[in-house]
């Protein structure tokens, strides 16, 4: 411009000029040349020592360093890829004085603010707990964008059914915040509240706790460390092992929970009691001595919080009246909680295996009885096609065991373990996270 300028006003200092706005024209060329050298060491840098990319954060129109580096050299680096950038491919970016903020996150962590949280939360509860590793042979990596994606468009609740849904098992499913407060039926604590050993094998609240229950009241949170229960350490304990100690509870008439809980970034431990609470539940035992054949008979409808103590009081009382033989009728009884049906054939035998469960990870466990038997009694159990799940569990391991005839029809087939997880917004999702294996082998499901 400033030589178009001389030329118009025909003065003799045109060489000079030119001369000039080369010079100028070079300068530029070389500030160019420097930010494109910035731009590629920065790249190389993040890749090959940082093992980095880069990716744009579409909504907030924001680039995302992604590395394992110190975060203030990635910044320097990024600002001037950004630079760069600028000068080379006119990207419209501001030019400006000031630092360019560029968001950067560690190793590791993902670019999640463009999440929804409680399709991702559930997300993440499948990703650790589904039994089917291969997720039903689906891109699970894409079906967590897709998630995201339809939670903003139709909600959280439509995200995470149709995640669900896309797993083929119609047992994992997305249950609202009044169904899951139903299934408090089944919770065997009576706190409200899940307990699980983390990544670490450290016992933390799983599940944010229930609606109304004692630990939502205290203020207890999901990820807070609980280090001891009524005295005993839960160091090496599982969810089962918790468990057990507060069926042995129930038996000693404890009616609170005694914690020692720890919150996350702190060192303090408090002690905190909840008051336990089991829901009024319809009892699913019934029982009466045959007349005239000294055949003790007990139905049980349903394996909830109640049925083993209910059982054992059926059988003390059934003694007393003279039986000599029992049958335990299962039909219709879909099942519920399998810790109780362990407890059940505990009654009848002592030191056996119940059954395994094997889990997505490759993980086998086995699960025996427990405590004194009560009787040595003939026992024959009643099933039919409505028998399912922990009604198969204790009719196979009472059987495998040789400890009872197994009359009636064919059983349902149904030897998978669901588990019941809180999600933040009060709803919940029931996720198919072992299978059952009877003490002789056989898998129940399907069989």
């Amino acid at each position: 411009a400033r030589v178009s300028k001389r030329l118009k006003t025909r003065k003799p200092v045109f060489g000079y000029e030119l001369r000039r706005a080369m010079r100028i024209f070079n300068y530029s060329r070389f500030i160019v040349l420097c930010q494109v050298v910035i731009l590629s060491e920065a790249f190389v840098q993040t890749r090959w020592r940082g093992r980095a990319h880069l990716e744009i954060n579409q909504p907030k129109k924001e680039l995302v360093l992604h590395s394992s580096r110190s975060v203030e050299d990635l910044r320097v680096n990024a600002a001037s890829a950004l630079l760069g950038l600028q000068l080379v491919f006119g990207v419209g970016l501001p030019f400006t004085s000031t630092p360019i903020n560029v968001p950067i996150a560690r190793a590791g962590e993902e670019a999640v603010s463009s999440r929804d949280a409680t399709a991702d939360e559930a997300w993440r509860l499948l990703d650790k707990f589904y039994l089917d590793k291969n997720f039903n042979g689906q891109d699970w990596a894409k079906v967590r964008e897709e998630a995201s994606a339809r939670a903003r468009k139709e909600g959280s609740q439509s995200a995470i059914q149709a995640m669900t849904s896309g797993l083929g098992d119609k047992y994992t499913r997305y249950v609202d915040a009044k169904s899951y407060e139903a299934l408090s039926r089944f919770d065997l604590i009576g706190a409200g509240v899940l307990f699980a050993p983390d990544d670490d094998g450290q016992m933390i609240i799983a599940s944010p706790p229930m609606g109304g229950s004692s630990a939502l009241a205290i203020g207890l949170k999901k990820g807070d460390f609980v280090t001891a229960i009524n005295g005993q350490s839960t160091k090496g304990m599982s969810s089962f092992d918790v468990i057990d100690l507060m069926m042995e509870e129930d038996n000693n008439g404890n009616p609170n929970l005694k914690l020692k809980v720890q919150k996350p970034g702190q060192n303090e431990e408090k002690e905190i009691s909840l008051k336990r609470k089991i829901l009024a539940l319809a009892d699913p035992v019934t029982f009466k001595l045959l007349d005239g054949t000294h055949t003790g008979y007990i139905r049980l409808s349903e394996f909830n919080a109640r049925c083993a103590v209910r059982v054992r009081e059926a059988v003390i009382e059934l003694e007393k009246q003279g039986a000599e033989r029992y049958i335990l009728d299962l039909r219709g009884n879909p099942g519920g909680t399998f810790q109780t049906a362990a407890k059940i054939a505990g009654i009848f035998m002592e030191d056996k295996t119940v059954t395994y469960t094997a889990d997505g990870a490759g993980g086998k466990a086995e699960f025996r009885t427990s405590g004194t038997k009560l009787t040595d009694d003939p026992l024959y159990v009643w099933v039919d096609r409505g028998s399912a799940s922990a009604s198969e569990v204790l009719a196979g391991a009472l059987h495998d065991n040789c400890r009872a005839v197994v009359a009636g029809d064919r059983s349902f087939g149904k030897g998978l373990i669901q588990g019941v997880f809180g999600l933040e917004d009060g709803s919940g999702l029931v996720i198919t996270v072992a299978k059952y294996v009877t003490p002789s082998g056989v898998s129940i499901q399907g069989t």
